[in-house]
């Protein structure tokens, strides 16, 4: 049956495959949009949390548990956001005096371990390379730039799909013209 669909695929020509293709890419783009978007929000309930319990060195430390009370939900992302060689970890530590050897071998959180943000590093100097030098533990989805606003995001992926079925509207016109005036482009 797999041979018989992707077999069968030549047979269309590029007017009626472009539209599948186009649609097919603009659903993947807008299931990445949505989530980088839960993301990005996750990590910033996270920090967010840290920051109002005041967890800023490891005697300071707060588990999930703890989080949930100052925010709620919170203990349902640490797992996710949280995890051995995620982004966040850049900005989020655990406190070491928790850490047993099994759960330094675990890839999985217990629930048990308390997390902190240490304080940035204080930089001599002024300017940009200043600024530069403490962008660089904050990972670049939670820098300035990144949209936070669900109404902006959503705005975007419906401007997204209405150019995309624009261009399926008009790729018909598209593609004859090109391949009418191709013998004058071509020699």
């Amino acid at each position: 049956m797999l041979s018989s669909i992707f077999g069968g695929i030549y047979t269309y020509d590029a007017e009626t495959l472009v539209p599948i293709f186009v649609r097919l890419a603009v659903v993947i783009a807008v299931v990445a949009i949505f989530y980088d978007y839960f993301k990005r929000r996750w990590a910033q309930a996270i920090i967010e949390a840290l920051n109002k319990a005041g967890a800023d060195s490891p005697e300071n430390a707060k588990t999930a548990d703890e989080l949930e009370k100052i925010s709620r939900g919170v203990a349902r992302y640490c797992p996710v956001m949280l995890k051995e060689g995620s982004m966040l970890r850049r900005v989020v530590l655990k406190a070491a005096d928790v850490e047993s050897d099994e759960e330094k071998k675990s890839t999985r959180l217990t629930g048990m371990e308390r997390w902190y943000i240490p304080p940035a590093p204080e930089v001599e100097g002024e300017g940009i390379d200043a600024v530069k030098a403490v962008a660089r533990r904050v990972p670049s989805s939670l820098r300035e730039g990144a949209e936070t606003s669900l109404f902006k995001t959503i705005v975007g992926i419906v401007i997204m799909i209405v150019a995309a079925e624009l261009f399926i509207y008009f790729f018909p016109s598209i593609y004859s013209y090109i391949f009418e005036n191709s013998k004058n482009i071509f020699g």
